[in-house]
C-alpha cells in the first residue's frame, strides 16, 4: 500500500478506468485498488461516494478550462475558428466513458452537477 497519495491520484486514476473499463467500471474498490490505497484513504479524503464525484467534477471543469486557456492566442485566427478549436478540445479529452457514467448513474446529485455539455448530448 502506497503511504502518500493525492486527490489528483485518484481523479487521474478515474479518468484511466473510465476509458478503459467504462463507466461500469468506476466503484470505488476499483479506483483504491488502482491507487494501491485501503478503502479507508478514500473515505478520509472524499467521505463518500458522492462526495468524490463532486470533486471530481470540479477538477475535470478545471482542468478543462487550464487547456481552453493555455490554447495559443494569435491575432491571425480567427474567433470562430478559435471557438471550433476549442471545442474539439473539448471533445477529445472528454471520454464518452465519462458522460455516460455520469448520464446513466442512478444518483440524481451526479446528473444534477455533470457538465451541461455531457447533458445535451447523453
Amino acid at each position: 500500500m502506497r503511504l502518500l497519495v493525492t486527490r489528483e491520484d485518484y481523479f487521474a486514476a478515474a479518468m484511466k478506468i473510465l476509458a478503459t473499463q467504462g463507466a461500469g467500471g468506476l466503484k470505488i474498490n476499483v479506483l483504491c485498488k488502482a491507487v494501491k490505497v485501503t478503502t479507508g484513504s478514500f473515505y478520509g479524503y472524499f467521505g463518500s461516494f458522492d462526495g468524490f464525484v463532486e470533486q471530481f467534477l470540479t477538477f475535470w471543469k478545471q482542468e478543462q478550462t487550464e487547456r481552453l486557456v493555455a490554447l495559443p492566442k494569435r491575432r491571425s485566427v480567427h474567433g470562430r475558428t478559435r471557438t471550433r478549436r476549442s471545442l474539439s478540445l473539448r471533445r477529445q479529452s472528454t471520454s464518452g466513458a465519462s458522460k455516460r457514467w455520469c448520464s446513466c448513474s442512478s444518483q440524481s446529485s451526479i446528473r444534477e452537477r455533470m457538465p451541461s455539455c455531457w447533458r445535451r448530448s447523453a
